[in-house]
Order: C-alpha cells, then structure tokens, then sequence
C-alpha cells in the first residue's frame, strides 16, 4: 500500500551572493519534474516542505523525487541567481539521497549545508548537519 508523508529540509546558513562567479540575488528551488518548490525563509534556513509518496515496495516517489544510474532516490536543488546582466540564471544543483537520512521515512527532517567546503553555494551531493 502506497502512502505519502513530506520531507522537510533545512538549509542552513545560505548564501545570497557567489561573486567569484558573479551571481548575486541567490534563490534556492527544490526542483520537480513539472515545477519547483520555493522555501520558506527563516532566520538562518531556508526551510523546504517536499510531498513524498512512499511505494508499496518502501521507496520513495512522487514529482519531486528522483533516481538515475545508481537507482538511489534524492531530491535536487537547484540554485538560481541573477548574473551581471541582471538575468536570472541556474548555476548549481545539491542533491539530497534518501539514504542519507537516516531512519528515513520514520525520521523526515534533515539540515544541510548551504554553502560547500570553500564557502561557495553547495552542489554535488548534499552536507548533512543534522537529522531529526
């Protein structure tokens, strides 16, 4: 029996510039396959509310949840900025695995990282800073 529950993700500390490539104006979307998901903006996270259907099988589905090569599932988030001339532009993508929350679907809340070991916007696979 299929069921659905949500996936709350916070970003913790995101930043609102990338001037070494001269992105400013910062917005961090959860990307779906027909549409995106905008956070809700708190003090210090950037807070995302995903509708995931949960298979009969346990893994995860919905429009918002992907899986590629490895057949892992994961959640993208893709940055998006306003380059110098004053386009909106997407520049990076985080990805988030199921796998990596752990008790996941018991346990639906994760924080990561918004910003990457150097600083920058975080892409690749997602920091996770705490679960739960």
């Amino acid at each position: 029996m299929e069921s659905t529950t949500n996936l709350i993700i916070a970003v913790q500390n995101p930043p609102h510039a990338f001037p070494e490539e001269g992105i400013r104006e910062l917005k961090l979307v959860c990307q779906g396959k027909k549409g995106l998901l905008d956070p809700e903006i708190l003090d210090q996270a950037w807070k995302y509310v995903v509708p995931v259907e949960i298979k009969a099988d346990g893994r995860p589905g919905g429009p918002f949840v992907y899986r590629y090569g490895d057949r892992r599932s994961f959640v993208y988030l893709q940055w998006w900025g306003r380059n110098a001339a004053n386009q909106w532009v997407t520049f990076r993508r985080i990805k988030l695995y199921f796998d990596q929350i752990e008790g996941w679907p018991e346990m639906d809340t994760v924080a990561i990282s918004g910003t990457d070991r150097k600083g920058h916007p975080a892409c690749s696979t997602a920091i996770v800073l705490a679960k739960g």
